[in-house]
């Protein structure tokens, strides 16, 4: 049997819309890496819906892979950029950025 691997996502609440075949709504990001993101506040999303993300100045399109209870699983086609994932993560909320970064880790003796 082969285990399925997905790369790690990273945590954030960032709002988008979501353009879709049943037309545009109001989404927010709630994890995201370069592959897919999850989204939270659109209910109307089926699986094998073909999504755009609209963030800020930026356009990402996807495939819905999951939707249940107000939730969605999108996968990038094609994997979006390191650049615009941190973006996703960090540019609305400051604070979150030092909630989830370990820069700030020392080292315990």
């Amino acid at each position: 049997m082969v285990q399925q691997y997905r790369r790690h996502r990273y945590p954030t609440e960032f709002p988008v819309e979501i353009l879709s075949g049943e037309g545009k709504s109001k989404a927010q990001v709630i994890d995201v890496n370069e592959t897919g993101a999850r989204i939270c506040g659109d209910g109307t999303l089926k699986r094998g819906d073909k999504v755009t993300i609209i963030a800020s100045a930026d356009r990402v399109t996807g495939v819905v892979r999951w939707a249940a209870a107000g939730r969605a699983g999108i996968s990038f086609t094609p994997m979006i950029s390191l650049r615009l994932v941190d973006a996703l993560r960090y540019a609305k909320r400051p604070g979150l950025r030092q909630r989830f970064s370990s820069a700030g880790l020392q080292e315990m003796r």
